[in-house]
């Protein structure tokens, strides 16, 4: 069957009031497993996928710090998470 793992960014630590979603969507991809096939995959996350719309600044900024990452199958299915610190 095919699968399709995703990857998203949550909040920083101190989100400006409508500069961030609660996740989001940065990268994924699309593998074809057998019946109990287990596969390891690596995902890159490209570094504009970094950055967010800042209303206040009225331009793309990058967000720096300690900012979760989610992985599964869809936005209301991420079983799988860390802690990514961007520079």
């Amino acid at each position: 069957s095919d699968e399709v793992p995703q990857v998203y960014l949550g909040q920083p630590a101190n989100p400006q009031p409508g500069d961030f979603a609660v996740h989001t969507f940065v990268a994924y991809d699309r593998i074809h497993l057998a019946a109990g096939e287990a596969k390891q995959v690596t995902l890159a996350v490209p570094e504009h996928r970094l950055e967010f719309w800042s209303n206040s600044a009225g331009k793309w900024l990058k967000a720096t710090g300690p900012r979760p990452v989610l992985v599964g199958r869809s936005s209301r299915d991420l079983p799988l998470t860390t802690t990514a610190t961007i520079q």
